[in-house]
């Protein structure tokens, strides 16, 4: 007993002395991000949100198309009514996309 008492008081002050080099060691904590590279992340967020929208409205056109076709008039009213509400999602992320340069013009003027 008093043997693993001794090794675990070893080994705990073996730890000690290795923990403040290891904490001298380790990468230092990540800091925020400046004022240009958050405008970059929402410059491109802003893309990825354009992208995603014009691909649900030409998916929602394809639909309209088909459901004309097929004589289903009215699922076919569902899904241009859709496809506006894409369109004026794609306009609003190009507002946001437009803001987000602007500002990121005047963050590197500072």
């Amino acid at each position: 007993m008093i043997k693993t008492t001794l090794v675990a008081l070893a080994s705990a002050f073996a730890m000690a002395a290795i923990a403040p080099a290891f904490a001298q060691t380790t990468a230092p904590a990540p800091q925020a991000p400046t004022a240009v590279q958050q405008d970059n992340q929402n410059i491109r967020q802003d893309r990825r949100d354009i992208r995603k929208d014009e691909k649900a409205r030409a998916e929602d056109r394809r639909e309209a198309r088909q459901d004309e076709r097929k004589g289903d008039f009215k699922d076919a009213r569902k899904e241009r009514q859709a496809a506006h509400q894409e369109t004026r999602d794609i306009h609003q992320d190009r507002k946001e996309l437009h803001q987000d340069r602007e500002q990121r013009r005047e963050d590197r003027k500072k």
